[in-house]
């Protein structure tokens, strides 16, 4: 090899490399707020479920969802919408440990896995974030939401968990909003 041909081959690898990072990036970032994305969560979550499973630890997952959203749009725009989703994952991400895995599910559904962490914890994590949220700016009052808690059963699926972690979030939207339920508290 000719120094100029070696170094044309390392700067073509270069950038594949910094290609194949950027499309990484848009299959599993939401391009709003940055967050990982459904497609991602659902991957890394059913991953470590399996880890979780085999080391038999436990994984508590939890969705937020942020109380009259639609209200919000509706009546200051998009654009207020989008600041108040970007300003809440500022948020979460500063406050969650790096082990956690947190991204949005879609519209102004989150959701975050917590290896490791008994429901006792992760509702008092969530009740910190509720009282972190509220100082996001919003245009139409305080910003408040709405969460469920559930931890992995054994024998159990992700969506199966998944699927109780939303359903306690719809008991705490039904009992008032700005609450959060635990899965395994409801009857």
């Amino acid at each position: 090899f000719s120094p100029e041909e070696l170094q044309c081959r390392i700067n073509h690898n270069l950038e594949m490399l910094e290609l194949q990072t950027d499309l990484r990036d848009v299959i599993y970032r939401d391009h709003l707020t940055q967050l990982f994305n459904r497609r991602y969560l659902f991957e890394k979550v059913e991953k470590q479920f399996r880890s979780a499973k085999s080391a038999g630890q436990s994984i508590t997952m939890g969705v937020m969802d942020i109380d009259h959203f639609k209200r919000l749009n509706d009546s200051h725009g998009h654009a207020a919408g989008d600041a108040v989703l970007r300003g809440m994952s500022d948020v979460l991400q500063r406050a969650l440990r790096g082990s956690d895995v947190f991204g949005r599910l879609g519209g102004e559904e989150f959701c975050v896995l917590l290896p490791d962490q008994s429901e006792a914890k992760a509702r008092a994590l969530a009740e910190r974030l509720r009282t972190l949220l509220a100082a996001v700016p919003r245009p139409d009052g305080q910003l408040t939401i709405s969460a469920g808690i559930a931890s992995m059963r054994k024998g159990e699926s992700i969506m199966q968990t998944l699927h109780r972690a939303d359903l306690a979030m719809l008991k705490a939207k039904q009992s008032g909003r700005d609450a959060v339920c635990i899965a395994d508290e409801l009857r």
